[in-house]
């Protein structure tokens, strides 16, 4: 019986050479929306670029065109360089108390850069506390 080689099981220990990645070119508006939609949460510039493999010209009218749908009231702006979808709700972060519905539930909106709203409003539901435990 032979021994286990090790390494990455090529002959002769060569590494593997990583399939290059499709380019798949600048996405219309939709497809943006669509993908920020998708991402959970904030998402930067850069993400969005890799994600659809842009470069250069094509990643500046990304961000062009990322303006737009800020200006437009599709996306809001979370911090410096990142953004969010405003219908899908971010896993966590600082929420806003908006309104108290007639049953007496909160209802709140996530808040980005300078105290923007942003996102769909959430009930924030009343359940028991959760103790968090410090040390082992």
């Amino acid at each position: 019986m032979k021994p286990k080689r090790k390494g990455n099981g090529v002959k002769g220990g060569a590494p593997r050479k990583m399939p290059a990645k499709k380019a798949l070119g600048l996405p219309d508006k939709a497809t943006l929306l669509a993908y920020l939609n998708a991402a959970k949460g904030a998402i930067g510039h850069r993400e969005v670029a890799l994600a659809f493999g842009l470069k250069g010209d094509d990643r500046r009218a990304m961000k062009a065109m990322l303006a737009e749908l800020t200006a437009a009231g599709e996306i809001a702006k979370t911090g410096r360089k990142e953004i969010a979808s405003k219908t899908v709700p971010p896993d966590g972060g600082v929420f806003q108390i908006v309104e108290i519905d007639t049953h007496g539930d909160l209802l709140a909106r996530a808040c980005g850069r300078d105290d923007e709203l942003f996102g769909p409003t959430v009930r924030v539901a009343a359940g028991k506390p959760q103790v968090r435990h410090e040390g082992p």
